[in-house]
């Protein structure tokens, strides 16, 4: 099976082609995940949260997640920013704090 490429001339479909094209598949489905509002926050502090999906990760790199996420501005507003309790099943956050919560937790992964 022949397809063009870029340029317009053809390009023969190989089998080692088609393993890197599976692989990259493959990693994309091991970091694919779904962010509903209803994912599940412990009643725990903020950075307590965050490290479930990685318990070692320096505080530097939580920073780096919520701040891709979003969440920092929030964070940063809290008294006790990543130190800040959050009430079973995130009710002291918004849908969206939840779902940016999410998100950084992910990021983390």
């Amino acid at each position: 099976m022949e397809v063009p490429d870029h340029q317009g001339s053809p390009v023969g479909l190989t089998a080692s082609w088609c393993r890197a094209c599976a692989s990259v598949v493959a990693r994309l489905q091991q970091t694919y995940d779904t962010v509903t509002q209803d994912r599940h926050l412990f009643r725990e502090t903020i950075l307590s949260n965050l490290h479930l999906a990685r318990p070692e990760v320096p505080d530097d790199e939580v920073w780096v997640a919520v701040t891709r996420a979003r969440l920092e501005p929030l964070i940063r507003s809290l008294p006790d920013q990543l130190d800040t309790m959050v009430r079973e099943r995130g009710n002291r956050l918004s849908g969206g704090g939840r779902q940016r919560m999410t998100v950084s937790r992910l990021m983390l992964a």
